[in-house]
C-alpha cells in the first residue's frame, strides 16, 4: 500500500533578526526531521519567510536559507512586508490559503529570535491526530541563559523572567476546568492538578494552529497572541486550545527594564482595546487573567522568593502607570518592537 505524504507549514516572520533567524530556523529542521522519526511518515513541509522594515542584513539570510534548504521535500517562499509583526504574519497566512493543501493543514508560528526543542512540531501534530476540537497548541517559553553574565544583567533576567524559570508559579485567577479537558485524559508531565488551574492561553513565541482559516487577527493589533487566543475561544468555545508544558521553546531572555515596559505595554495596549471594541470577549479576558502562585513560590529558596517578591511589586508598579497613562501616550508600533538587548542565538546555551 502507497504511503500518504501528508503536509503542514511553518511560518517566520522577521524584523533586524540577522544574528538570530538562521539558529531559529535550524531548530526547526531538526524538529521536521525528528516528527518524521517518530511517526514513520512522509511529510511536505512549507516555510514562508517574510521581513519586515528590516535595516539589517535578514533579507540576505533568508535568501540564503532558501537557496541552500529548499527541496522536494522542503519549499521555502520568502516575502516581504511593510513594517509590523501582524502585518507580515497575514501576509504569510495569506500566502498559505491561496494553496488548498496547505490552507487546510496545520501551521506552526516561530518567532524569529527563538529556538524550538526538537519535539514541538512532533508535539503540536500529535496533539491535533488526539483531540480533534483543538484549534490552537502552544509551547512553553524557556529562557536561555548567557554564556557571559555582568552582575545586573544577572539579577534582572531572573527578576523579569522568573515566571519562565518556574512555570508553576503563576495559575488561573478562576478556576475553569472545562478550559482543560485533556489535562486528565492526555496527562502531561507537569502533573494534573497544575494544567487544571493553569492559564488558558498560549504565548505567542511558538504555536500552531489546525488550519489557516482560525487565524483572524486584525493588522492593527500590535501583537498576535493577545487577541487570537481570546477570539479562538470566543468562536470555537472552552477546551479548543491547549498549551503544551512538555514542548519548549526557548528564547533569550529580557535583561532591559525598558524592553520589560515595551512588552507589557503591547499587552496592556492590546487588551484595553479588546475590552473596548470587542465587549464579547470580556468573559473570555476575565477567565485568561492569573496569579502568582505564592503557595507555591514559599516552597522555593528564600532568594528566589525575594525575586518574586520583586516581580510583584514591579508588575503592580507597571499596571499602574499605563492605567495613569505616565508612560507610552502614544501607540508607536515600531518603538515597541525595537528591542535593544536581542540576544545572539549563536552565542548562548539553554538553561538546564
Amino acid at each position: 500500500m502507497k504511503q500518504t505524504t501528508k503536509q503542514y507549514s511553518i511560518v517566520w516572520v522577521a524584523y533586524n533578526e540577522e544574528n538570530t533567524l538562521l539558529a531559529s530556523f535550524l531548530s526547526a529542521l531538526k524538529a521536521i526531521k525528528y516528527n518524521e522519526f517518530k511517526t514513520r511518515e512522509k511529510y511536505n513541509v512549507k516555510i514562508v519567510i517574510c521581513y519586515n522594515g528590516c535595516t539589517d542584513k535578514t533579507p540576505e539570510v533568508a535568501e540564503s536559507i532558501k537557496k541552500k534548504y529548499s527541496n522536494k521535500k522542503i519549499s521555502i517562499n520568502v516575502l516581504s512586508s511593510k513594517k509590523g509583526m501582524v502585518v507580515a504574519q497575514n501576509t504569510c497566512v495569506q500566502d498559505l490559503h491561496r494553496n488548498e493543501r496547505y490552507a487546510k493543514s496545520p501551521i506552526v508560528f516561530i518567532d524569529a529570535d527563538s529556538i524550538i526543542k526538537k519535539n514541538v512540531i512532533y508535539v503540536f501534530l500529535n496533539q491535533f491526530r488526539q483531540h480533534p476540537k483543538l484549534k490552537a497548541v502552544g509551547a512553553q517559553p524557556k529562557p536561555i541563559s548567557y554564556q557571559k553574565h555582568g552582575a545586573i544583567k544577572f539579577f534582572l533576567d531572573k527578576l523579569i523572567n522568573c515566571r519562565a524559570y518556574f512555570p508553576k508559579s503563576e495559575i488561573t485567577v478562576h478556576f475553569a476546568p472545562e478550559y482543560h479537558p485533556y489535562a486528565k485524559s492526555d496527562p502531561q508531565k507537569i502533573g494534573v492538578w497544575f494544567e487544571l488551574h493553569s492559564k488558558i492561553y498560549f504565548h505567542g513565541r511558538c504555536f500552531a494552529l489546525k488550519d489557516t482559516g482560525i487565524w483572524d487577527v486584525p493588522e492593527n493589533r500590535i501583537g498576535e497572541d493577545t487577541y487570537l487566543d481570546r477570539s479562538i475561544h470566543y468562536r470555537f468555545g472552552p477546551g479548543s486550545i491547549r498549551h503544551m508544558y512538555d514542548a519548549n521553546v526557548m528564547f533569550g531572555p529580557m535583561v532591559s527594564l525598558k524592553d520589560f515596559l515595551k512588552t507589557y505595554y503591547r499587552i496592556y495596549k492590546d487588551l484595553s482595546s479588546l475590552k473596548t471594541k470587542y465587549p464579547s470577549f470580556n468573559k473570555v479576558r476575565e477567565y485568561s487573567k492569573t496569579k502568582l502562585d505564592w503557595k507555591y513560590i514559599s516552597k522555593l529558596s528564600l532568594n528566589w522568593q525575594i525575586i518574586f517578591l520583586l516581580y510583584a511589586v514591579l508588575r503592580r508598579t507597571t499596571h499602574f502607570m499605563f492605567k495613569n497613562k505616565l508612560i507610552y501616550r502614544k501607540n508607536r508600533v515600531g518603538s515597541v518592537w525595537s528591542y535593544k538587548n536581542k540576544l545572539k542565538l549563536n552565542g548562548c546555551m539553554p538553561t538546564n
